[in-house]
């Protein structure tokens, strides 16, 4: 089973307006009846990456923000939580990093190849909300035109976005992708913070750069607030996601769906 997504140019990011997009899918009960004719499609499982693809890429055009992949994975997993057995949708395990999704109706006999129940340091560090609300990883500084308040723009699909007013922890990495530096991006924002390593005694040690963001993104590819209250089991599973895309540990990698639904991939910004 492998994930193909559609690369979105900056070309297709400006003509987005001018695109048709069939409205109204917010609510998840509409959602959930598109996923289902996707997945009524394929005949064996796809990922959370695929199915949001076929919507938003495909035929049917849905318009669901500026993190889809966010949208699709909860109204799988909520559906799948709410319906238990009689939910039509089932999730086998991964051939490689995702879960895949079926129909149980297409393929009656995966059912006996479901995955035995996971144990309770599995299932507690999965799938887990946490306080990092998105993310980018291993961005090019070279992508990037540097000034106090830089653009630094991302994109799961077709809207972009811009992190720099991001609050955030951040990596510098070398070409080899080894974490140089980290630091916290708080009183000056995310783009500020950077900006300031491309004049500092740590200009010439960094070609990368990540980042894992607190402020969450809005259907309209804005930020919101910072969380004023933010729990102590919400940080724990920010620090496991963290720590999982920086060391990709292999026995904690299981079903990283919600994960993957946070990242941004980078999106150059013009001279």
């Amino acid at each position: 089973m492998t994930s193909t997504i559609p690369l979105v140019t900056t070309h297709a990011i400006a003509l987005q307006a001018n695109q048709t997009h069939t409205k109204g899918f917010r609510m998840k009960t509409d959602l959930h009846q598109h996923v289902l004719r996707v997945l009524s499609k394929f005949n064996e499982p796809i990922t959370i990456e695929e199915i949001t693809a076929e919507l938003v890429m495909g035929d049917q055009s849905c318009d669901l923000g500026a993190m889809p992949l966010r949208a699709v994975h909860d109204c799988m997993e909520d559906a799948i939580s709410a319906g238990g057995d009689n939910c039509p949708i089932l999730k086998v395990a991964p051939d490689y990093d995702l879960a895949g999704y079926i129909l149980k109706d297409k393929d009656p006999d995966i059912l006996l190849d479901c995955p035995p129940g996971k144990t309770a340091a599995q299932e507690n560090s999965e799938g887990r909300p946490g306080a990092v609300t998105c993310y980018g990883y291993g961005w090019e500084r070279e992508k990037v035109y540097w000034c106090p308040s830089p653009k630094l723009l991302g994109y799961q699909y077709l809207t972009s976005v811009n992190f720099c007013e991001q609050v955030a922890i951040y990596m510098l990495h070398k070409e080899n992708g080894k974490v140089q530096f980290v630091g916290c991006a708080t009183d000056r924002n995310l783009g500020q913070s950077l900006y300031e390593h491309t004049i500092d005694e740590l200009e010439q040690d960094w070609s990368m750069f990540s980042f894992f963001g607190f402020r969450p993104v809005a259907d309209d590819g804005t930020l919101g607030r910072p969380p004023e209250n933010v729990k102590m089991l919400d940080v724990l599973h920010s620090m496991v996601k963290i720590i999982k895309e920086v060391d990709k540990p292999p026995s904690t990698n299981f079903y990283p769906d919600y994960h993957v639904s946070l990242r941004f991939n980078q999106l150059g910004t013009p001279m």
